[in-house]
This record gives C-alpha cells, sequence and structure tokens, in this order.
C-alpha cells in the first residue's frame, strides 16, 4: 500500500512540499530528551523521527483531531498530498533529523510539519493544482501562527525557513523574504490573541 502511494505521489499527484533549495547534511542525528516549550508545558519530545509526536502537539494546540495520517516516506523533505481520497503527509525522517541538526532546534522540524498540516486544513489539497506561491505563503502564515501558539519565539518560527528557501522565487514557492514575512504575519497574528490585543481592537 505505502509502496503505491511513494509511485503515486511521484507520477500523478498534485504535491505540496515546502521546497528545500538545499538540502542540510544528512548525517544521522539523536535528539533525545529535548524540550519543547508549549505555553507554560513543558514536553518531551525524542527525535530521530518525532514526526507523529510533533504532529499530535500541533493538532493539540490548535484543539483539533487529525483528519489525515502521517507516514514516512521517499520523499525528498515533506509533502500534503490526497491520495484515493484520503489525506497523508509524507515525509523522509532523515530530512526532519538532518533538519533540526542543521538549526541546533527541534523548532526546525516543528515549522516544517505545521507547514504541510496548513496544506490540509486551509483546502489546498482539494483543488489539485499542486504548489503556488500564494498557497505556500498562507501555509507558511499557519506555520507562524501555530508556532507561537506553541511556545516558540519568531526567530524559532523562522529558522527553518532561514536554512531550506529559496532567495528568489520560483512558479511553485516565493522567494525567502516573502516566506520569513508570511511567517512573522501568523506569528505576530497569534501573539496578538495570545495577549488579548485582538480583542481590544474589536472594541475600539
Amino acid at each position: 500500500m505505502l509502496r503505491s502511494i511513494y509511485l503515486f505521489v511521484w507520477l500523478f499527484v498534485a504535491v505540496y512540499s515546502i521546497q528545500a533549495e538545499s538540502s542540510p547534511d544528512l548525517a544521522s542525528s539523536s535528539f533525545t530528551n529535548l524540550h519543547v516549550k508549549r505555553g507554560i508545558f513543558v514536553t518531551t519530545v525524542s527525535y530521530g523521527d518525532g514526526a507523529g509526536e510533533i504532529i499530535e502537539m500541533i493538532l493539540e494546540t490548535m484543539g483539533l483531531q487529525a483528519s489525515f495520517e502521517v507516514k514516512k516516506a521517499n520523499v525528498p523533505n515533506a509533502a500534503a498530498v490526497v491520495y484515493q481520497g484520503k489525506r497523508y503527509i509524507l515525509y523522509n525522517p532523515s530530512f526532519i533529523a538532518a533538519m533540526n541538526k542543521a538549526a541546533g532546534t527541534p523548532w526546525a522540524s516543528i515549522a516544517i510539519l505545521a507547514h504541510e498540516i496548513g496544506h490540509h486544513l486551509n483546502g489546498h489539497t482539494l483543488d489539485g493544482k499542486g504548489s503556488l506561491p500564494a498557497i505556500e505563503l498562507e501555509a507558511d502564515e499557519f506555520s507562524g501562527f501555530v508556532l507561537r501558539k506553541m511556545g516558540a519565539s519568531l526567530s524559532d518560527a523562522q529558522v527553518a525557513m532561514r536554512i531550506i528557501a529559496s532567495a528568489k522565487a520560483t512558479r511553485t514557492h516565493p522567494a525567502k523574504n516573502d516566506r520569513l514575512m508570511a511567517i512573522a504575519d501568523g506569528w505576530n497574528r497569534a501573539d496578538d490573541q495570545l495577549n488579548g490585543r485582538d480583542i481590544a481592537r474589536k472594541n475600539i
């Protein structure tokens, strides 16, 4: 079954991926007993993989139930796809571990997986068009929003994109600076909510 998913992803499906300008060093790395601050709570995440735990944390933070399956796959980094009417997030575990190693923080992989969840939650995977700059920015904004809710600093939320995004825009993905701004927009919106500023503005 999973092998057929690989084949489908590479040959037919519209893939919504984060797009890496260049992959970080894929040497194996072990991230054990790292602590990710989530609001006032501290959660231990075991790395080398840990994608399932990360996604559970993201969904718990947003108060959502998973409407997709998470699968290890032979993809360059991570991707949100629909196959036979079912939603998946596919990820390369070596890439996830290498991102954390390159960034020096587990927030890198959290941001990447939050981005892919954003594709599903924003309905991007329903139109079959694949990656486009506008929808990549929406997924980036969601990533910034959810990472602020989880306790990340703006720098933490942007660290993955600083490493992997292309300086120039392509047909499918925006330029790095635009992506960093989208993440900041999401982060600031969540920060306003957490500090009550959004309610204050609505009451003016």
